[in-house]
């Protein structure tokens, strides 16, 4: 039984009247009254009694209609919100982000969704941090903004776009580097977090930022040893700067590593394969928000992110 012929014979038995309800339907009585023989053929016993001047369900005509009538109402709903979605055709798009966003994976997903997509207008705007981004979700001036997980702002809706991933940034002039040498992005060496023992007498540089912070305290509690840290900041590029400038060890975003390039021919890139150093960034939006089809193409781009933490370990 299709859903057309589904819909045929609840209308037959809402108005008790074939000839009634091919004229609603809009179809001739002679198809409708074949459309429910074919169904009764198929089950194998008859749902409506004939003759009368009322058309009135069998017993087993009216099972079929208990349960069929919520399915229906089901599918409706189901179409009425693909056709929703299919409405909802803006060309213009507004998205929101902090600075590192800005300049780190946006450019490249602008880039590839407008080669695509070249009649939707795309407007990124960077935010001061994360905070206003969200800001700009809840009063509806973004269509969506970008943020990393925890979203602070409880009463918006978020879909998940990709994971990043923290690495292990040292000078290149580590002894660790001798044996397993950096050369670029693409081919990142890991190191187990029992390796790390052996750098047990360098100091780290950590990050404070609350969104990332859990994750940061959580794997240092991990380790056999104390580390020596020596400074926390909540700006990803000044731990660079440190482990430039001083000899230190760092956890940095991979956004932060791979859109930095100020003096990082002097560093190494190592991932911890044995430690949870991945979190994910999400696009959020006002709860209740209808987000239009140009919306979720670019959530689709977003999700095609060739992150570092999507990769296998080498």
């Amino acid at each position: 039984m299709t859903n057309k012929e589904l819909l045929y014979i609840i209308t037959i038995s809402e108005l008790g009247n074939f000839s009634l309800a091919a004229e609603k339907l809009n179809i001739s009585q002679s198809a409708l009254s074949q459309s429910v023989r074919k169904v009764e053929d198929e089950l194998g016993f008859k749902l409506f009694f004939r003759g009368g001047t009322k058309t009135r369900a069998t017993a087993l005509g009216k099972q079929v209609l208990q349960y069929g009538k919520p399915v229906l109402e089901k599918w409706i709903s189901f179409e009425n919100k693909l056709n929703d979605y299919s409405n909802l055709n803006e060309s213009h798009l507004n998205v929101y982000a902090p600075p590192l966003f800005c300049k780190s994976f946006i450019p490249a997903v602008v880039r590839s969704f407008r080669e695509k997509h070249p009649n939707i207008e795309v407007n990124v705007v960077e935010a001061a941090n994360s905070s206003e981004a969200e800001n700009m979700a809840e009063n509806e001036i973004a269509d969506i903004s970008l943020v990393w997980e925890p979203v602070a702002n409880g009463a918006l809706s978020r879909i998940p776009v990709f994971k990043s991933e923290l690495l292990l940034a040292m000078p290149s002039s580590n002894p660790l580097c001798a044996s397993k040498p950096f050369t670029d992005f693409d081919h990142i060496p890991s190191v187990s977090r029992e390796n790390l023992g052996k750098l047990r007498d360098y100091p780290f540089s950590l990050t404070s930022y609350n969104r990332t912070k859990t994750i940061v305290q959580s794997f240092i509690d991990s380790l056999d040893f104390e580390p020596i840290i020596k400074e926390q900041t909540s700006v990803w590029s000044y731990l660079i700067d440190y482990v430039i400038n001083g000899e230190r060890i760092a956890l940095i975003d991979e956004l932060e590593c791979t859109s930095n390039n100020v003096g990082l021919q002097n560093l190494a890139f190592y991932r911890i394969k044995d430690a949870d150093l991945s979190h994910s960034v999400v696009a959020c939006f006002c709860t209740g928000k209808v987000l239009s089809k140009a919306v979720h193409l670019f959530l689709d781009e977003l999700k095609a992110y060739p992150s570092i933490a999507s990769r296998p370990y080498i």
